[in-house]
């Protein structure tokens, strides 16, 4: 009878398990889920958070092809040498 015991513990076991598990794929996927439709809905912003947001990011400034200058802009005094350059091909083009 010990062996039946046993034997119905390690299944109740599992099931446990399972049932974890499942929850857990329950759970992620409905986060998903929530997190698309967000994503679906498009941001309303007005014409002066446009503004804000353009004056903090400074658009127009830094290096023309960030892609390919990534590396140098991630290392200290490259990155300065980066930001200065393209500081200077900003100001050119402005004034063309």
């Amino acid at each position: 009878m010990s062996r039946l015991k046993r034997k119905i513990e390690d299944l109740e076991a599992r099931i446990a398990a399972l049932e974890r598990h499942v929850a857990s794929e329950r759970a992620g996927s409905e986060e998903l889920e929530a997190l698309r439709e967000e994503l679906a809905r498009p941001v309303e912003r007005t014409a002066g958070d446009i503004e804000k947001a353009l004056s903090i990011v400074g658009t127009g400034e830094g290096p023309g092809d960030l892609s390919r200058n990534l590396r140098k802009c991630l290392r200290g005094k490259a990155a300065k040498r980066v930001l200065a350059r393209a500081a200077v091909e900003g100001r050119r083009k402005a004034r063309a």
